[in-house]
């Protein structure tokens, strides 16, 4: 099986501070130059269904995102 290569690209509106990968995973460069993968948190609504949220901060903005939004 042959995984596809994980290319990284800016969240619009967080561009320098946060990037989306194709796998689905956020990388911060808040805190760091390398960035930092965030793992983000498991909301559950009801029993059956499970979603990633991550919190995104920026100049004056802090919102909450669904990871398959972004």
């Amino acid at each position: 099986m042959i995984k596809a290569k994980e290319t990284w690209r800016d969240i619009g509106g967080f561009e320098g501070l946060y990037q989306i990968s194709n796998h689905g995973r956020v990388k911060s460069f808040v805190k760091s130059r390398d960035g930092t993968v965030i793992n983000g948190w498991v909301q559950s609504a009801g029993r059956s269904y499970k979603r990633r949220l991550v919190s995104l901060t920026g100049p004056g903005v802090r919102i909450t995102v669904k990871i398959h939004r972004l």
